[in-house]
């Protein structure tokens, strides 16, 4: 049994004659992507906590581009690994 797989464990084991029960690897990339989650959400008409999405080179750019945000301010990068790259500034 195994969680995280990538395209190459999918071949070896559709060739073993296994079927993994999970979406696929490249679906399950496609969702960890938070880029693409969020604009799924917004298609969906989901209440979503307000978001802007940017390329940030520098803390100055941040501020001005969230400005409309307030101060307190989550920093995601499109890929995660449950949480180490989420930053929190006030």
């Amino acid at each position: 049994m195994f969680l995280m797989f990538d395209d190459k464990t999918e071949q070896l084991a559709e060739n073993l004659g296994l079927e993994i029960m999970f979406p696929t690897a490249k679906m399950r990339t496609f969702m960890d992507n938070k880029v693409n989650t969020n604009r799924i959400v917004e298609i969906a008409g989901v209440p979503c906590v307000p978001i802007v999405l940017s390329k940030v080179n520098d803390y100055e750019l941040l501020k001005e581009i969230t400005k409309k945000l307030g101060d307190d301010l989550v920093k995601q990068t499109p890929f995660s690994d449950s949480g180490h790259t989420t930053f929190f500034f006030q």
